[in-house]
């Protein structure tokens, strides 16, 4: 136990260094480009990556960590020693595509099954359901445990319903142009922890859009922001109230992008 500890406080201990040298870089109040003490930190981090991926191949534990310290502490040593690649240490969130290659890679080495679990049904929009008390208005949503893959939503006259999408990794694609949608506002909320959104969204048609990328790209229309600082992005039509037929979308990303165009 005692063995536990001490690595626990000395992961700690790093990571609170580390992400205090981050912050005072990425705040300019630390420069290591230039020096050759600005190659220090690369090496320990390119060091603690292949360590990490040594002890995948041997104990299968550490790909996430081993990928992303050998990833990252190569190109910043990299880009030491070569003008031609522009890497710096904010840059750090354009290795999110890491995150899936640990996972697919993780999922591989294990033995055991992947387990899925689905709702039912896929899509769905109010039921009336008879209790002694009388009707009760219910909504139906899509649910997963787990969600790997992509999904596009753009053939001719698809059904846009209220809709409740999760996935753990994956893409959706959603063309609203071809979509057939009823009167009244339709609630459309997709959630991603891992992956990417694309949306068209046809100029005649109201929406209130609010998105959100933890780590990644966010492209709203005219709007984007990027980075580990992204914020969330929200555009309402202005007739949205008094539309007969509207669209509420709510969009969610941990680690990927979300891009949303007219049409």
């Amino acid at each position: 136990m005692e063995g536990a500890h001490k690595k626990q406080w000395g992961c700690a201990s790093f990571l609170l260094v580390f992400g205090l040298l981050l912050l005072m870089v990425n705040l300019g109040l630390l420069q290591l480009e230039g020096s050759a003490a600005g190659l220090i930190l690369p090496v320990i981090l390119l060091i603690i990556g292949i360590a990490q991926l040594i002890k995948f191949f041997t104990r299968r534990k550490g790909i996430l960590s081993g990928l992303i310290f050998t990833v990252y502490g190569g190109l910043l040593s990299a880009a030491f020693f070569s003008k031609d690649i522009s890497f710096g240490y904010g840059d750090i969130w354009r290795l999110w595509p890491l995150l899936l290659i640990g996972f697919a890679i993780s999922l591989i080495a294990k033995r055991s099954s992947i387990q899925f679990s689905y709702g039912e049904p896929r899509m769905g929009g109010r039921k009336e359901v008879n209790q002694q008390d009388g009707p009760r208005e219910r909504k139906t949503q899509i649910k997963h445990a787990m969600s790997i893959g992509n999904e596009n939503f753009t053939s001719e006259n698809w059904a846009l319903e209220n809709m409740k999408l999760n996935k753990s990794v994956g893409n959706y694609v959603f063309n609203l142009k071809k979509a057939y949608i009823s009167e009244g506002e339709t609630m459309l909320d997709v959630s991603v922890r891992v992956g990417n959104i694309k949306m068209t969204v046809p100029e005649e048609l109201s929406v209130h859009i609010v998105s959100n990328v933890a780590v990644g790209e966010n492209v709203l229309f005219n709007d984007r922001t990027d980075g580990t600082h992204a914020r969330t992005l929200q555009f309402r039509s202005e007739d949205f109230e008094t539309a007969p037929q509207k669209v509420k979308i709510i969009l969610n990303v941990n680690v990927g992008s979300i891009r949303i165009d007219w049409i």
